[in-house]
């Protein structure tokens, strides 16, 4: 599923705040969290990172140095498991369909008007 043009990353505090994970990082790790969690919002997949380790940190615009020390609380909130190979954050997947339903449905709405003014246009 890619992004279409012009669609804004939806940034959620209440589910941020509300993640037990979330508030259990440390400040360090928190803050390579939301990067993190931002640049799921552009992936191929949205919201599926590779679990490689390097991939992250760079992701993550950490050093890997830093990574190998805040990277196992940044796991914490993401499926890890379900998935092999691939850190998923359920959010990001819930929020990207819930736009991309909302988008589709207003493209259509938008070519029904279109096809209406034009057919009443053409009478």
């Amino acid at each position: 599923m890619k992004v279409e043009r012009g669609r804004a990353f939806l940034f959620e505090p209440a589910r941020f705040k509300n993640d037990p994970a979330v508030m259990a990082m440390s400040p360090m790790a928190r803050g390579a969290y939301i990067v993190l969690f931002c640049e799921g919002w552009d992936m191929p997949e949205p919201g599926v990172f590779p679990s490689d380790q390097g991939t992250l940190a760079a992701l993550a615009r950490v050093s890997p140095e830093t990574w190998s020390a805040v990277g196992g609380e940044v796991s914490g909130a993401f499926d890890t498991t379900s998935r092999p190979g691939f850190w998923i954050q359920k959010g990001t997947l819930e929020t990207h369909a819930a736009q991309k339903l909302w988008y589709d449905n207003a493209v259509q709405s938008g070519r029904k008007g279109g096809l209406k003014r034009a057919l009443n246009a053409a009478s």
